[in-house]
């Protein structure tokens, strides 16, 4: 538990130092993560969660780190226990049995390819660029910043096959 709270710590001063500018912030994760509640047809209790980010890409490395200290270390409350990982954009292909994707700053240029996979594979992905839902290549949009905003994009769930409740559709604006 210190030690969770130690690194949680270490990534925040990481982030901040780093200019954190579009970086995922904490109450995003917290709202993202509780989305899976709302799905239809429930997560296992213990599920995986690719955090998904760019290795060539310092921001998506640091807002990655950030993201699996804060889902490691933090209560999400949620039904679902996430268990969560870091995956490379490059390394795609290997989240085709993990049903949720978290995708970290700066994975903007892989969004088609991300889309793609969540498609074929019917992965829930969550984004903190709210962009990336309008554009229909993420299903889950979170922002907290200045007002919490969840967008859905029923294109890409319905083509994922990831539905969701219909009290969830009632509290989001879908595109």
């Amino acid at each position: 538990m210190v030690r969770a709270v130690a690194l949680r710590g270490l990534f925040l001063v990481c982030w901040m130092v780093s200019g954190g500018g579009g970086a995922t912030g904490l109450k995003d994760v917290q709202i993202g993560v509780r989305v899976v509640d709302f799905l239809v047809n429930p997560l296992p209790q213990h599920s995986r969660m690719a955090i998904v980010f760019d290795s060539r890409n310092r921001e998506s490395r640091d807002d990655s780190r950030a993201i699996l200290a804060w889902v490691s270390g933090e209560e999400m409350g949620t039904k679902t226990v996430l268990d969560p990982f870091l995956l490379d954009v490059r390394d795609l292909e290997a989240s085709a049995d993990v049903p949720v994707c978290f995708l970290s700053a700066g994975t903007e240029a892989s969004y088609d390819a991300i889309a793609d996979v969540a498609r074929r594979h019917r992965i829930l992905t969550i984004s903190a660029d709210l962009a990336c839902v309008r554009s229909a290549r993420c299903t889950i949009g979170v922002s907290s910043v200045p007002r919490v905003e969840v967008l859905l994009s029923r294109k890409q769930s319905q083509e994922s096959g990831v539905a969701f409740s219909e009290a969830f559709r009632m509290m989001v604006a879908e595109y």
